[in-house]
């Protein structure tokens, strides 16, 4: 059996490639003769090599090709569905489910406004499929918006959630980290994140800023070393392209300032609490803050917040974290399980399928 996710669009991002290969990891043990195809817009070495396992075909701007290859069609969060560009994987979605293949959304994130042609088109597509899965009410909202079945969807978190932490070199554990994104930021922005690490710097202790982007044009490291570049106070830069479970091990303590969704998803998976900026696109932070019921929902815009404004935040985390971290670990045990469902009701959608 062919098994295709699309929308991995191969970034560099570690979050990212966790899903996909979280995914797979459940597929195959259900499936264990699947083959896995992914449909992608380039190859990026990194993202590669973390799934060589899975022994991937890969499709570059083939989508139609790849869906016409698959027996099974899934679209994966990691890439979005954004506006009417949404259409054309909609309109392939519309092609396998024509060729009588199962379909599935699988926790994703959908981002309005988009057209009546294309709610139309998403209406005819995602009340056809078998799962649909928004990752946050947001998400929900825009789909029940367009027409789709109430009754269809199931709002489930993000499967990051479900991504064990890997134990790595790392003895900083008890700091102040910064997980900033490597792209989309002024110099004007960048001064100012340097202003508030050195006041974290000389009121709390040891700043380090982890990569949770690596690719060439989104490299998170690169920005570090602007950003430090500006700093009075020695910060520590992780040099490194990791893999969620190693990052997730580098936040099991201290505090996090990010503006990447998926690194605040591995600080509340480790009940670590954070500060969270600029949200990387539309509903996905705010949705995830109220999944989490967090205390602070506040989501600072980084490129125009100013440091003495968010500082007081900080420190307030910092002075009580441990309150924090038990309001996060009331919530994350059943986060973790509802993340989990969606594979079950993959692997129970394709086994009724009666695929041959």
């Amino acid at each position: 059996m062919k098994i295709l996710l699309t929308n991995c669009w191969q970034a560099g991002n570690t979050g990212d490639v966790a899903i996909w290969k979280n995914l797979m990891k459940y597929l195959l043990n259900a499936f264990p003769n699947s083959e896995f195809l992914i449909a992608s817009q380039k190859l990026l070495e990194w993202d590669v090599n973390q799934i060589l396992e899975y022994k991937v075909k890969f499709y570059i701007n083939r989508l139609e090709e790849a869906v016409r290859d698959a027996d099974v069609v899934i679209s994966q969060g990691g890439g979005y569905m954004i506006g009417d560009g949404m259409i054309d994987v909609l309109k392939n979605f519309k092609l396998a489910q024509d060729l009588n293949k199962p379909t599935f959304f699988s926790t994703q994130t959908f981002v309005g406004p988009i057209n009546n042609e294309t709610k139309e088109l998403l209406k005819e597509v995602l009340n056809k499929a078998i799962i649909v899965s928004p990752r946050e009410q947001q998400t929900y909202d825009l789909l029940k918006d367009a027409g789709i079945d109430e009754n269809k969807m199931e709002i489930l978190p993000d499967t990051v959630f479900d991504v064990e932490s890997k134990h790595c070199n790392f003895n900083y554990l008890n700091s102040i980290k910064f997980a900033i994104r490597g792209y989309d930021i002024s110099e004007e922005t960048i001064k100012e994140i340097a202003l508030l690490a050195d006041m974290v710097s000389e009121t709390i202790g040891q700043v380090i800023f982890i990569p949770v982007g690596n690719s060439d044009t989104r490299d998170d490291r690169i920005i570090a070393k602007e950003i430090t570049s500006f700093m009075k106070h020695k910060a520590i830069i992780i040099d490194e392209k990791l893999t969620a479970g190693e990052l997730k091990y580098i936040l099991k303590d201290g505090i996090l300032i990010s503006d990447r969704y998926h690194a605040v998803i591995y600080s509340a998976s480790m009940c670590t609490p954070f500060v969270a900026l600029t949200p990387d696109i539309d509903s996905k932070m705010p949705g995830l803050l109220q999944l989490l019921d967090y205390p602070i929902q506040e989501i600072f815009d980084k490129n125009t917040f100013k440091a003495e404004i968010i500082f007081p935040y900080i420190l307030d985390i910092w002075f009580h974290k441990s309150k924090y971290r038990e309001l996060l670990k009331l919530k994350i045990p059943k986060i973790k399980e509802d993340c989990i469902k969606v594979y079950s009701k993959i692997i129970e959608g394709i086994k009724n399928a009666n695929i041959t």
